[in-house]
């Protein structure tokens, strides 16, 4: 499944999502994918907003965003990304197939796609084309 469509090198990916298991599987199909990937996962998306205002990012880094999860969401991010006008490529990456998720999401600029979970070859393929 090793794939090799252009991006510029090195390419991280940053999942931020309460569940383990869609931690460790979305891990695996990037990590067979490409090698090449360098990949973060935060639980919960305070956390991860925390450590991008305190430690910076990666501009080649991709965000996969869940929306659901306790107390602090997928929305909750965003709006701290906006708020401090962070320049970040963002996938939202959720099992919701409600289309308010989706039509909500087109409100953010930075927000680049609506991902539905799990994350497969062909949905990788999409979003390094988009890049």
């Amino acid at each position: 499944m090793e794939n090799t469509l252009p991006y510029q090198n090195p390419l991280k990916f940053v999942i931020i999502d309460d569940d383990d298991i869609t931690i460790f599987l979305t891990t695996r199909i990037l990590q067979q994918f490409n090698k090449g990937f360098e990949i973060e996962a935060f639980k919960d998306g305070k956390q991860a907003i925390q450590h991008f205002l305190s430690e910076g990012f990666d501009q080649n880094c991709i965000i996969l965003l869940d929306i659901n999860m306790p107390l602090y969401n997928g929305w909750d991010f965003l709006n701290d990304i906006e708020k401090n006008h962070l320049q970040m490529r963002i996938f939202m990456f959720s099992s919701s197939i409600d289309s308010r998720d989706q039509e909500k999401s087109k409100a953010y600029p930075f927000v680049l796609d609506y991902i539905s979970k799990p994350l497969n070859a062909q949905k990788i393929e999409n979003i390094l084309k988009m890049l």
